[in-house]
């Protein structure tokens, strides 16, 4: 039984998953919390300013039962977009 490491292919893992030093994976997750926390933070504004719904719950509680589309639950680049098409549309399309 031969032991040896075959040397004349080496393995280039770190090559297939790191290009240009950047893990593209990596930074999209990075990139997705950035914008869902940004979204998170509109939606806070929403929160803050109906009185209603600032007086009989938590941020947390609001976020748990708010229904809404996309839901909340969605990435933050998809609430994002839709949030940013249902402000350009008009009020036919709304």
């Amino acid at each position: 039984m031969n032991l040896t490491i075959n040397q004349a292919q080496p393995t280039n893992y770190i090559k297939n998953q790191l290009k240009n030093n950047k893990d593209k994976k990596f930074i999209l997750n990075i990139d997705d919390k950035k914008i869902s926390e940004e979204e998170d933070k509109k939606l806070y504004e929403v929160y803050k300013k109906s009185h209603m719904a600032h007086s009989a719950c938590s941020f947390e509680e609001f976020k748990k039962n708010l229904i809404t589309f996309p839901p909340i639950t969605a990435p933050g680049v998809v609430r994002k977009a839709w949030r940013e098409k249902f402000e350009k549309c008009t009020t036919e399309e709304e």
